[in-house]
């Protein structure tokens, strides 16, 4: 689903202007849902050091991501 989020926008010449702040906003979105719903509630209780290590992963790679995409972009 990611791929085709960045495929389509090119596919269709959507890649400049408002095009892209709705497409990253519907990206973040989609993480912060993620993060929220499915990797937070497993810090919790029963404590995983892990958790927090996979959250702190994903956060890196998620701002690596966005580095790469506005570096190929302009």
């Amino acid at each position: 689903i990611t791929i085709l989020g960045l495929a389509i926008p090119y596919i269709l010449g959507l890649h400049e202007g408002v095009w892209i702040t709705v497409f990253l906003a519907l990206a973040e979105g989609t993480f912060i849902y993620v993060s929220a719903s499915d990797l937070l509630p497993s810090i919790g209780p029963p404590r995983s050091r892990w958790a927090i290590v996979y959250v702190l992963v994903g956060v890196v790679v998620y701002y690596a991501g966005a580095r790469l995409i506005e570096g190929l972009l302009g």
